[in-house]
């Protein structure tokens, strides 16, 4: 069984939405345009959006303008740019927006002396990112609103690369970061972060989200259970009351598995050969 394959890949931009949030949002693109010619009635009111179309398009117009003059002026404050690239100005970096909150990666002042990767730093409503040109500030300490810079991911969303080879790369609403790779059976992140499931056999240290729900929770994505668990399908879990819960990593090695909750069996995470120190990574899992 490839319980992992719920978990998709590293490069999947839905990694980290739970079904109902997927499903949310396929039903927004499908009802997000709709076809068909107006009837006689509606005449007069398509005549009016017509009119206010066109006093928007010439709106827009006179915008595109504004921001040519600016560009050509070299305000560069605010361009979108690629953050895999870093193709912002000097003196500038390439920031994608915060997770959740949605928008496109943007140019963002590079701070005097900016922190180097695996520094403190300070993060918050209103404070400037501090890190270098090509890192960022990933919270360690939610309540003293600190954290350490760490790398973002080069190359492109279908090829990323990290500069250490104990981290992987998370290409999802995490940003495009270089995570520290973790094993799920130890507790080797740092501060508030959690080992969390990536794709495939790869697992990162994420800060861990806020409702850090027990086995047997439901649960909407994998930042939403504790450590030692992972958020899975209700199939899986006895007496999940959503289309998810937690439920707990197991050490396939122990006899019996260590599964709190009943019936439960210890599965191997992932049906591909896994690499060297996760041999013993199991899922407790309901019997298929």
């Amino acid at each position: 069984m490839n319980l992992s394959l719920n978990y998709g890949s590293t490069r999947g931009p839905l990694f980290g939405l739970g079904a109902p949030a997927r499903a949310a949002l396929m039903w927004s693109l499908l009802v997000g345009s709709g076809c068909g010619a107006a009837s006689s009635d509606d005449e007069s009111e398509t005549t009016a959006t017509s009119d206010a179309s066109s006093e928007s398009s010439e709106s827009e117009a006179e915008s595109a303008a504004s921001e040519t003059e600016s560009s050509d002026s070299g305000d560069t404050g605010g361009a979108m740019c690629d953050p895999y690239l870093q193709d912002c100005p000097d003196g500038e970096k390439c920031l994608p927006p915060p997770p959740m909150v949605g928008g496109d990666p943007s140019c963002v002042p590079v701070v005097d002396d900016p922190a180097q990767d695996g520094s403190p730093c300070n993060f918050g409503p209103g404070v400037q990112d501090e890190c270098g040109v090509g890192s960022l500030c990933l919270p360690t300490d939610v309540a003293e609103m600190v954290g350490s810079c760490i790398p973002m991911c080069t190359g492109s969303p279908s090829d990323p690369s990290c500069p250490s080879p104990t981290q992987v790369c998370s290409v999802n609403l995490m940003q495009n970061l270089c995570l520290e790779h973790c094993n799920p059976l130890d507790a080797s992140c740092p501060g508030i972060r959690q080992c969390t499931p990536i794709g495939g056999w790869d697992f990162g240290c994420l800060p861990a989200g806020p409702m850090q729900s027990g086995a047997g929770a439901s649960c909407g994505g994998p930042q939403d259970c504790a450590a030692g668990t992972v958020c899975m399908p209700a199939s899986l879990v006895p007496d999940c009351a959503g289309e998810s819960c937690c439920t707990e990593f197991c050490d396939l090695s122990e006899t019996p598995a260590s599964c709190s909750l009943g019936g439960q069996l210890c599965e191997a995470w992932n049906a591909a050969t896994p690499p060297p120190g996760f041999e013993n990574v199991g899922v407790c899992a309901l019997p298929s």
